[in-house]
């Protein structure tokens, strides 16, 4: 898929930019200057858990989330991939 256009909500804060479609949001947050929160880096944890509002993204691993979290649109950024041209993630307040 190569390129995709990402919307972070953070702290009270949108910020919208361009991801590769092969980093986590965690990653392409980070590249960005942005100050998400994150701890394991694993996918054990829920330090970077947040909601996917629209688009679609894939975790390499989950060993914390329940089915009906994923299928409510919860995500652990340090491991969430998009899987479509758009995205938007919004962490909590």
């Amino acid at each position: 898929m190569g390129k995709v256009q990402i919307k972070l909500e953070f702290s009270g804060e949108s910020h919208e930019f361009e991801m590769l479609s092969s980093e986590t949001v965690l990653e392409a947050a980070l590249r960005e200057g942005i100050d998400a929160p994150y701890s394991c880096m694993a996918g054990v944890c829920t330090a970077c858990q947040a909601t996917v509002v629209s688009g679609k993204c894939e975790m390499d691993s989950n060993d914390i989330l329940s089915d009906d979290e994923v299928e409510e649109g919860q995500t652990l950024c340090c491991q969430a991939k998009p899987s479509t041209e758009t995205i938007h993630i919004q962490y909590p307040e």
